[in-house]
């Protein structure tokens, strides 16, 4: 299981906060040149509603 720290948990919740946010409302062809650059460009983008789902388990998470 991979464990994180709190200040690694936060930076993870604002950046997919920031993604739903800002990216997500301009569709899956402004999303991918993102998905590309941290070499993921072949998966689809999450929607708002599976963004929401990975946060809240993030949240729920144990870190160490």
């Amino acid at each position: 299981m991979l464990q994180i720290t709190e200040q690694e948990r936060a930076n993870i919740l604002a950046a997919l906060n920031f993604w739903s946010e800002e990216i997500v409302p301009y569709g899956d062809d402004f999303a991918r040149p993102h998905l590309e650059a941290v070499g993921c460009g072949e998966q689809v983008p999450l929607n708002n509603t599976e963004i929401e789902e990975l946060m809240n388990r993030i949240r729920q998470s144990i870190s160490r």
